[in-house]
């Protein structure tokens, strides 16, 4: 089964008055943690929604990239929201239209949910299939 992973990034964290997707948590960017969990889950491609200061949490994800085996640079992807600012489903729209035609089901995660862990996805892909 092909799974693809859709991680939306675009928000402007209005209430936190900072980007908390570029805070560190355990001395990771948040958004970071989240696309390495989506990844070693084996989601493939991994499509990362930005919008909102779009080049330091592309930064922030290609870290990963670049620390890791170079495919990982050929799985992780950017689609870029066309209203960071308004209703998630926007973000959402964008990050399935990068999905490839031959994934059979989709992630969709939100890049602060730096709490699932590995085997959570794990015991969700094996429920799926």
């Amino acid at each position: 089964m092909k799974i693809a992973g859709v991680v939306l990034a675009a928000g402007a964290s209005r209430r936190m008055g900072v980007n908390k997707l570029l805070l560190p948590v355990a001395g990771v960017p948040m958004v970071r943690r989240t696309v390495e969990r989506v990844v070693a889950a084996g989601c493939e491609p991994v499509v990362v929604v930005t919008g909102h200061q779009a080049p330091q949490v592309r930064a922030a994800v290609l870290d990963v990239a670049l620390e890791a085996s170079a495919p990982l640079v050929q799985v992780v992807r950017f689609a870029e929201s066309p209203d960071p600012t308004g209703p998630t489903s926007a973000s959402l729209h964008a990050g399935l239209a990068a999905v490839p035609d031959d994934a059979d089901a989709v992630l969709v995660m939100l890049a602060d949910m730096v709490h699932v862990t590995l085997p959570m996805l794990r015991a969700l892909f094996e429920s799926a299939q």
